[in-house]
């Protein structure tokens, strides 16, 4: 009966025993989107759920999945080391290298704890730099018209030797093209009665126009926060500017205006109401 009379003597010793502090990653229900190349910024959030601190060295290995296997990339390489409070989330980031794609590819990225192994994971969806060659078809081999004071738009189409038709030099009537995008700037309400009079000219002449307008504008639409607009004989579709943000880094913002410009440029996709008319 000794080694009863010893568990016993133990148990409260075993009772008083915090828990061990482990790690772990809170996973995001929106998955991150990047474009291929170097030095790519991946936000993670870690959570110590124990009782006492933890100081962990993290390491991280990358994964190219495909529909059926998930491949390494690269090696297993050291990350930093985190120290993390009792109960306590962090938000961190990470650069990362992902390589030349030619569509929407996934990758797993893996954190690694030296002692206790995997201890969550962080799905990447990683694009083509080339999203805005798109607009070649779109546009049909003539100009795009573009009103972007803020060059948010314009240097990247240049990139893509996209021909570029200047708004703000060209008179609306003037422009040549089928398609015009009008990026309002945040100091000039799209309502001013100059922007508003070039999308609807641009409109009457039978133009597709994307007309990008400031979220903080009042009465700004709640849902959608794309709507396409028949007016007169040709077809502006609104987009509020958080659906474009960060536009020369964000894949998804990229993806959101190639959205709307396939909207406006191809009308018979839409069902219109009177309200919209």
């Amino acid at each position: 009966m000794n080694w009863l009379r010893k568990w016993i003597l133990l148990l409260p010793f075993c009772a008083a025993q915090p828990l061990l502090a482990q790690l772990e990653v809170v996973h995001s229900r929106e998955v991150q989107s990047v474009f291929s190349g170097p030095a790519r910024s991946i936000e993670v959030i870690f959570r110590n759920p124990g009782t006492s601190g933890t100081n962990v060295s993290v390491r991280t290995r990358m994964y190219q999945v495909s529909s059926s296997t998930a491949a390494p990339f690269g090696k297993s390489d050291p990350w930093k080391t985190l120290q993390v409070l009792s109960s306590q989330t962090v938000l961190e980031s990470g650069t990362f290298n992902f390589p030349e794609v030619k569509s929407m590819t996934r990758f797993l990225i893996q954190w690694i704890d030296d002692a206790a192994g995997v201890i969550g994971k962080t799905e990447v969806f990683v694009f083509p730099t080339n999203l805005l060659t798109e607009l070649h078809p779109l546009a049909k081999g003539l100009p795009v018209g573009v009103y972007d004071p803020e060059n948010h738009l314009k240097p990247l189409l240049k990139a893509y030797a996209l021909d570029v038709e200047d708004l703000a030099d060209t008179k609306a009537e003037k422009f040549s093209g089928n398609l015009a995008i009008v990026w309002s700037p945040i100091h000039l309400s799209s309502k001013s009665s100059e922007l508003k009079r070039k999308v609807a000219i641009l409109a009457k002449a039978d133009k597709a126009v994307v007309w990008i307008v400031p979220d903080q504008e009042p009465g700004a639409m709640t849902e959608p926060r794309m709507l396409p607009v028949q007016a007169v004989n040709g077809t502006v579709v609104i987009v509020q500017s958080s659906l474009v943000s960060d536009f020369q880094l964000n894949p998804q913002s990229q993806l959101n205006l190639l959205r709307a410009v396939g909207l406006a440029t191809m009308p018979e996709q839409l069902h219109f109401s009177e309200n919209n008319r």
